[in-house]
Order: structure tokens, then C-alpha cells, then sequence
């Protein structure tokens, strides 16, 4: 999703090199992963740690696809989780480029 090109070319912005750039996109991607319902379902996840995945971008990719590959649902069924991919590319892409 964009909102994860954000995320990357923040970090590509604050890495001096290409090995500085892979140990942060390894640090930031694994979390991210974990906590993106992929492996581990939000809600069997402790109160504090599914208030931490309302900002990880992969959280509302995974739902997206599951949702339309799994159940086939419709355009307006996943409204509610394009709208917060939305948000977090509004925050991310901006940041990216006042970074570079």
C-alpha cells in the first residue's frame, strides 16, 4: 500500500547507507508483521497491543485482503479500513519528503 512506501522512504531518508537502511527496515518490518493480525488475531492479543496495531498500516492491509480474497466482499464492506491506510499515507508520505 502507499502508506507503507511512506514508512519505507522515511526510513530510506534517515539511513546513511544501504546496510543502515535493512537493519532499520528489519527492526521496524518484524513488529509490524507480529502485529499485523497475519499470524496472531488482533483480538486474542492483549488490550494495549491491539491499541499499538491502530497504527501499524499492515493491520489494515491483511484485514483488506483477507476480506475481499476470503469472503468477497465489496468496495463498501472494507471502507473501513481504507480510510485509516488513507490517514496513515497522508502522515507518512509528507514525512518521507520533509525527511529527504
Amino acid at each position: 500500500t502507499v502508506a507503507s512506501v511512506g514508512l519505507g522512504l522515511s526510513i530510506s531518508a534517515l539511513s546513511a547507507n544501504m546496510q543502515q537502511a535493512m537493519l532499520y527496515t528489519f527492526v521496524l518490518l518484524m513488529p509490524l508483521v507480529l502485529l499485523s493480525g497475519l499470524t496472531t488475531p488482533v483480538r486474542n492479543m492483549p488490550p494495549f497491543m491491539q491499541t499499538l496495531t491502530l497504527i501499524n498500516p499492515l493491520r489494515y492491509a491483511v484485514d483488506l485482503v483477507q476480506r475481499v480474497y476470503l469472503e468477497g466482499v465489496g468496495l463498501r464492506a472494507v471502507a473501513g479500513d481504507i480510510w485509516p491506510l488513507l490517514l496513515i499515507t497522508l502522515v507518512t508520505l509528507p514525512l518521507a519528503a520533509w525527511l529527504f
